[in-house]
């Protein structure tokens, strides 16, 4: 009759000293080289990322001033933002400016709008506002409310 007893483990001990580095192995093969135009398009590519990445973030891309009616006028500052989120500081009176900026409204669902501008108004031309983004659309409003869109500018691609 034969017994065997199972060995005692007990906790294990520091790690023992670094050994010697090896040999060093063999070189490689030599590479080649990357064509131009594939490092262009890998820079285009970079490129492209990075503005898409801005476009994620809502940036404020035009200002303008405007004035509504004669006795006594209203009149402000209007904010639009790439979103197409157009915020109005309105004045307190003709004098005093106004303290905060309040959300008007979005002019369409796009994140590329670039540029913010007014026609201001004369005793013969009503007040308009146009409203241009980064491919060439365009949106104009003579009340700030009612936005309709224009021909797309023919940019070429």
């Amino acid at each position: 009759m034969s017994t065997t007893t199972a060995p005692i483990v007990g906790p294990a001990g520091p790690p023992g000293p670094q050994g010697e580095q090896g040999p060093e192995g063999p070189s490689g093969q030599n590479g080649e080289s990357v064509p131009k135009e594939l490092v262009l398009e890998l820079k285009n590519t970079l490129e492209e990322l990075n503005n898409s990445k801005k476009s994620l973030r809502e940036e404020i891309v035009g200002t303008v001033h405007y004035v509504f009616g004669i006795a006594p006028p209203r009149i402000g500052f209007l904010s639009l933002t790439s979103f197409g989120n157009l915020y109005q500081l309105k004045n307190k009176n003709p004098i005093t400016r106004g303290d905060s900026f309040l959300l008007l409204g979005r002019i369409d669902l796009r994140n590329d709008f670039i540029s913010l501008s007014v026609l201001p108004g004369s005793d013969d031309i009503q007040q308009s506002f146009l409203a241009i983004t980064q491919n060439g659309e365009s949106y104009e409003s003579a009340d700030l409310k009612n936005w309709s869109q224009k021909e797309r500018i023919p940019l070429e691609q």
